[in-house]
């Protein structure tokens, strides 16, 4: 049994499902609940199975959720999954966390800002303290070259192409008309609100700012980039 076969095993599958999603609500574009998953749960762990195991799985569309921050912003828009494309998020995520381990996130922001305290008291010489607010991140990730920093992390291709195919798919509001599909402009970057979202950010992240000069350390706290040198 490969990689694969192992991550998209059935018990594994049903594990995920009711740890990680069965008590939480949400649906999405097609609208199905926990409660009528739940139903047919053994049929759709199956289709999962099947299809991700046959590289033959294949997202359609997401629900879009658009957040207002502001009269003068943008509002964001959060990408909801259905029920089944959540299990298979969640196990792509446990794959990316896998092979990039420095990337995941433990530190509450609080914890990081002690600790960033904590170490430029620690230094008796000048430091340097650069901020950087990101605006539109996730929005302007570079789909190739994140795709290609994960090629080079040696993750198999079948789950380069699920991920792939996860953060491609697009986002429509309730009530869209499938003749508008092809009104759908494509959008770069990643959407946000994937269980996989928040990781590829902080896989991209750590390949975008690039160490030019000796540093003491990145945080990043929300949306802004602090690096101390």
């Amino acid at each position: 049994m490969n990689e694969l076969e192992q991550l998209f095993e059935m018990n594994f599958i049903s594990d995920i499902y009711e740890t990680k999603i069965r008590n939480k609500s949400g649906r999405g574009i097609d609208r199905m609940s926990v409660i009528d998953f739940d139903r047919k749960k053994e049929v759709h762990f199956s289709t999962i199975a099947r299809k991700c195991c046959s590289g033959t799985y294949k997202f359609s569309l997401y629900l879009q959720r658009l957040i207002l921050k502001g009269p003068h912003s943008k509002p964001r828009s959060i990408s909801i999954p259905t029920v089944r494309y959540k299990i298979v998020l969640k196990i792509l995520n446990i794959i990316l966390q896998n092979y990039f381990p420095d990337c995941v996130k433990r530190e509450l922001p609080n914890v990081k800002v002690r600790n960033l305290a904590s170490q430029i008291s620690s230094h008796d010489n000048a430091l340097y303290l650069h901020r950087l607010d990101i605006k539109s991140y996730y929005d302007n990730i570079n789909i190739e070259k994140l795709c290609s920093i994960l090629t080079g992390s040696n993750i198999p291709p079948a789950i380069l192409a699920l991920i792939r195919g996860a953060i491609t798919t697009q986002s429509v509001q309730s009530g869209h008309h499938k003749s508008d599909l092809h009104n759908i402009i494509p959008t770069n970057g990643v959407p946000q609100g994937l269980p996989i979202s928040n990781m590829l950010a902080e896989i991209y992240r750590g390949f975008k700012f690039k160490v030019q000069h000796p540093v003491l350390g990145y945080w990043r706290l929300l949306k802004k980039l602090h690096r101390v040198s």
